[in-house]
């Protein structure tokens, strides 16, 4: 199964295209491959800045921000408690995720 790629072109300068020379010549690998892995990390950084702003702002629920990061509820948890992030969780919220985890892991008993 192949994966369908489209082209991206950017505009840098030489000092720019000098250091990712050089990562391409430690990576053992061309500039294309650099440029995908460092957008793809650029992009994770950014889905994370975004869901973890959204949940300061009481905007999305710890679920909902660690599914906007593709992380467990348990990482983003972590997260929360790395950055520091004070969340509010009613208990509603906590029966709603009960009832959600007991069907998601019922179904593989």
């Amino acid at each position: 199964m192949g994966f369908d790629m489209a082209m991206v072109g950017a505009r840098v300068d030489e000092e720019f295209l000098k250091k990712l020379e050089g990562v391409a010549a430690e990576m053992k690998t061309d500039r294309s491959e650099v440029v995908r892995r460092l957008l793809d990390r650029g992009l994770k950084a950014y889905e994370k800045e975004k869901a973890l702003a959204l949940l300061r702002e009481g905007k999305v629920t710890v679920w909902r921000a660690a599914e906007m990061c593709g992380i467990s509820l348990f990482e983003m948890m972590e997260l929360v408690k790395r950055e520091r992030i004070q969340v509010s969780y009613s208990t509603e919220e906590l029966k709603k995720d009960v009832e959600f985890l007991k069907g998601k892991y019922s179904k593989r008993a």
